[in-house]
């Protein structure tokens, strides 16, 4: 007897994001890359952010779809509560973005799909502006900086192989500073190892290159069990917030920089 269910890796579980790997994970041989996405908590009210700049497609027929977008500026007001105050709010400051998804269409016995994703140049600020009638400003609570931000994600099958999937993200520069890593002016150039932590903390964890997998387990009995990747997301910067003190505001949620999926 051969018995089947859905497993979702412990990355996948461990992971913030945004909903199931991904739009592009609805339809079998899909992808998907987007620049900026990102859910955020805050005193009971949720906050929605994005996707920007999205590149989605899925088969059949084949597909091969770009979205290049020379700019993206906003000033993403995080709902706290309704009155008039403190604002905690999401500014973000991109340059040159090209995502980019495609697929080969589902073929006789193989199809693959790939998602990727560049930022030329981004900033992004998690902070607090103050009310029109009072011209104060504060250190961001978090700055996010990056210089020749990439990142793709690649899935293939080959019957009867099971399927295949691979990714990666890297920067020119990525320079991360503000109260909420302890002051610290982190910095990282090149290709980072799948999963890297560079900062940790009980209110922010920010990954690098984070890596997430959906998979069947598909069990035979006597026999063993088998791993099938179904899905596969690449971040290039994942950042996640439980209960972040922005000066007195508590957010939780978080974002994504760079996101590529292919399944």
């Amino acid at each position: 007897m051969t018995k089947s269910y859905i497993f979702l890796a412990p990355l996948v579980a461990a992971a913030f994001s945004f909903g199931a790997l991904g739009t592009a994970s609805a339809a079998l041989d899909s992808s998907e890359a987007d620049a900026l996405v990102g859910q955020f908590t805050a005193n009971g009210y949720i906050t929605k952010l994005g996707p920007v700049a999205q590149a989605l497609g899925a088969a059949p027929p084949g597909f091969d779809e770009w979205n290049r977008v020379p700019s993206y500026k906003s000033n993403l007001s995080i709902v706290y509560d309704t009155q008039p105050g403190w604002q905690p709010t999401l500014i973000s400051n991109l340059s040159l973005i090209t995502d980019h998804a495609a697929g080969s269409g589902i073929g006789i016995d193989s199809f693959g799909s790939e998602g990727d994703t560049r930022i030329d140049g981004a900033s992004v600020e998690l902070t607090v502006l103050a009310p029109p009638n009072e011209p104060i400003t504060v250190e961001p609570p978090l700055t996010i900086t990056a210089k020749g931000l990439r990142a793709s994600a690649n899935y293939s099958v080959v019957v009867p192989q099971s399927a295949k999937v691979n990714g990666t993200a890297s920067f020119t520069k990525l320079t991360v500073s503000g109260p909420l890593v302890g002051g610290q002016v982190l910095t990282y150039e090149g290709t980072p190892p799948k999963d890297f932590v560079l900062y940790s903390s009980p209110e922010v964890t920010i990954t690098l290159n984070h890596h997430m997998e959906e998979a069947i387990i598909t069990c035979v009995f006597p026999g063993g069990c088998k791993v099938i990747p179904t899905a596969f997301e690449v971040d290039a910067v994942a950042v996640t917030l439980t209960n972040a003190d922005l000066y007195g505001k508590k957010i939780s949620g978080g974002f994504t920089l760079g996101r590529a999926h292919a399944q």
